[in-house]
C-alpha cells in the first residue's frame, strides 16, 4: 500500500475518532445560558455555565444544579424523559439539602428531613425555588454545574469550579 494511502487512512480514522469523542462529550456535558438574577452573585444573567449531566442522586450540598422547572401549578406535567431537552424550561439553583438532611427553613415537606429521592434547591438570592415548589425529585435534575465558560459582561471573574461538592 502506498505511503500516501496510509496517511489518508490514518487521517480518516483520527477524524472519525474525534467525531465520536465529541459526540460522547455532548452527551455528558451541556452549556446553559443563565437567565435572571436568582443566583447572584455567583452567576449573573447572561453567564454561560458548563453542566455535566448526572442524576440527582450524585449531587451534594453546595453544588449548583440545572433542573427541569415545575409548571405554574408547581407540579411537573410530563414524566421525566418524555420531554425534549429543547422543550423543557430549565432552572439553575444551589443544592441546600439532600436526603436525610433537616428541611431548610421555609421549605415545606412531608417530614422534618428531606425525603429519599429528593433534594432541596435554593437560589443565592430571591427566586423561584424549593421554598415555592418544595423538594425537587432526583429525576428532574439535568446535571451539576462545573464552571463558567464565559461571563455576561466580560468582566474579570473567577471562572474556576463554582459548585461546592467534589
Amino acid at each position: 500500500m502506498p505511503a500516501w494511502w496510509i496517511a489518508v487512512l490514518a487521517a480518516v480514522i483520527v477524524s472519525a475518532g474525534g467525531a465520536l469523542a465529541l459526540r460522547s462529550l455532548r452527551r455528558r456535558q451541556v452549556a446553559v445560558r443563565v437567565s435572571g438574577q436568582s443566583m447572584e452573585p455567583s452567576l449573573r444573567h447572561g453567564d454561560l455555565l458548563l453542566v455535566r449531566r448526572c442524576p440527582g442522586s450524585q449531587v451534594t450540598v453546595g453544588d449548583i444544579v440545572v433542573f427541569e422547572a415545575p409548571g405554574y401549578d408547581h407540579e411537573w406535567s410530563a414524566m421525566p424523559g418524555h420531554r425534549s431537552d429543547m422543550l423543557a424550561r430549565w432552572l439553575v439553583k444551589r443544592v441546600a439539602a439532600v436526603p436525610g438532611d433537616p428541611l431548610p427553613e421555609g421549605v415545606v415537606g412531608t417530614g422534618p428531613t428531606v425525603a429519599a429521592g429528593t433534594i432541596v434547591v435554593i437560589g443565592d438570592s430571591a427566586g423561584y425555588d424549593s421554598r415555592t415548589f418544595g423538594p425537587l425529585p432526583f429525576e428532574r435534575v439535568l446535571g451539576r454545574g462545573l464552571r463558567l465558560l464565559s461571563t455576561s459582561n466580560h468582566e474579570p471573574r473567577d471562572l474556576s469550579r463554582i459548585s461546592g461538592g467534589a
